[in-house]
């Protein structure tokens, strides 16, 4: 999948297979239009069983006792319908500048069964990325088909999402075998599972080996027990390239890190401070939130939870990646390390500087890090002159309650300061620095009066 983007455009999403390119070739050329955001506006019209359920279109809820009507811009709109006692149901609409759109929608109510039956008896011989990590929630909201393409040592595959249910298993028939009996209820969890059987290129990357007898890269890998396929399982766990954001944030991408070819010291040198790896900033404030938890990863979600008329339509509930996903020492290393980031005034990026207040702040405590990219040419080097700059941290440090991550591309100059250029720490340290105290203001640690925080509790 490759990603255009521009702020004043409308971003472009194109995947290669969908015109019958495996991927990018070198020396070849690709021209992509991006187009001026349509501004037009079309009609939508929401019908839906029963009346009295809630419908929330781009983030926004409605009721309209059965009968919706809107005016949205030409374009994608994502809409849930959800009401207590049915499955909720989620769904994106495409408008165009032609004609209105009319959907209809009927929810079915909700199993009450809670029995979860699985059978110890089944095994799979077959090599197949689809037991890697599936995503468990508590979320009550099933998604759409979603392919996601994940990439490990340089090879690609596609992972495509299925959506858990219910369904009865076995047989009651006198002639059915001890092993069939008795047809009990069995509940499947969402997982991923692989677009097509693991191929020997990708075996290759993953256990360094290829045991295959009939050789080729595309061809599916053979020559493995039950106990390689296990293996090969581990190993993909262990890179942490399965681990991908919840379904419930749509558009959630999976972290990249390019493997550099032997002797390729220009790119393993840089690879050090962040370069040729990709990583979304939920994912970021993700492991700043495992290290303020001493070393448990967990995911994020965008929603809590979802009430409407006092009536709770939607919760979901921590779900833990790792317990330890690096040692309780280097946990504290890195603390160290945030800590003077921003409380080192000699050496930190983040600290009080030339009468820059920074991240620094009176009223609590931050931990965390600057970071600054140069922004990357269509050309395929670097922009010296452009940069996208970042803080990312965790407050209180004392005891930790919240990540907290700001980005900014591209920041503009301003002949007012000196030196011109915003830098990591003035620009994104300062606005988290702002949301801290304002955070911590809102839980009742500090009061706002006349727009000043006023320190209520000094946290230690």
């Amino acid at each position: 999948m490759l990603s255009v983007k521009h702020p004043n455009l409308v971003p472009l999403n194109v995947n290669f297979r969908d015109y019958g390119i495996s991927g990018v070739v070198g020396k070849s050329t690709y021209i992509m239009t991006l187009l001026l955001p349509d501004q037009r506006k079309q009609k939508l019209t929401i019908n839906y069983t029963p009346a009295t359920a809630m419908v929330i279109v781009d983030s926004k809820v409605y009721r309209g006792n059965g009968h919706l009507e809107l005016e949205l811009l030409v374009g994608d709109h994502n809409y849930v319908i959800a009401e207590d006692g049915y499955d909720s149901i989620e769904g994106v609409v495409k408008l165009n500048a032609t004609s209105p759109r009319t959907i209809t929608e009927t929810l079915t109510r909700t199993s009450t069964s809670q029995s979860v039956a699985t059978d110890s008896n089944t095994t799979s011989h077959v090599a197949s990325p689809s037991t890697v990590q599936p995503s468990e929630g508590m979320s009550s909201m099933p998604q759409n088909r979603n392919i996601e393409t994940v990439s490990v040592n340089g090879v690609s595959f596609n992972m495509i999402r299925v959506e858990g249910g219910t369904f009865r298993m076995g047989s009651d028939d006198r002639d059915a075998g001890s092993d069939e009996e008795p047809v009990h209820q069995v509940t499947l969890s969402s997982y991923s599972i692989g677009e097509t059987e693991v191929t020997q290129v990708l075996w290759q990357a993953v256990m360094g080996r290829n045991p295959s007898k009939f050789k080729g890269e595309k061809h599916p890998v053979e020559k493995v027990s039950w106990k390689d396929c296990q293996k090969f399982i581990d190993k993909l766990n262990q890179m942490g390239v399965i681990d991908t954001l919840p379904y419930d944030i749509p558009g959630a991408h999976i972290a990249r890190i390019n493997k550099p070819n032997p002797g390729d010291y220009v790119t393993i040198s840089k690879m050090v401070y962040g370069y040729s790896v990709e990583l979304t900033p939920v994912q970021i404030a993700m492991i700043y939130a495992a290290i303020a938890n001493g070393g448990r990863l967990i995911h994020p979600s965008l929603v809590r939870e979802l009430r409407m008329d006092e009536h709770m339509t939607y919760v979901t509930t921590p779900q833990i990646i790792r317990e330890q996903f690096c040692s309780p020492e280097a946990i504290a290393d890195i603390r160290k390390a945030l800590h003077d980031v921003v409380w080192n005034n000699e050496m930190g990026t983040a600290a009080l500087s030339n009468g820059w207040q920074q991240a620094q702040s009176e009223l609590v405590h931050i931990a965390g890090k600057t970071g600054t990219a140069q922004l990357h040419t269509s050309g395929g080097g670097y922009d010296s002159d452009h940069h996208r700059i970042s803080f990312v941290g965790y407050f209180p440090e004392e005891n930790p309650q919240y990540s907290c991550i700001c980005v900014i591309e591209a920041p503009q100059r301003r002949e007012d300061l000196n030196p011109k250029t915003i830098n990591a720490g003035r620009g994104c340290g300062a606005i988290v620095r702002k949301i801290a105290e304002k955070v911590m203001a809102y839980t009742g640690c500090y009061v706002m009066e006349n727009n000043q925080l006023t320190l209520q509790q000094r946290i230690k």
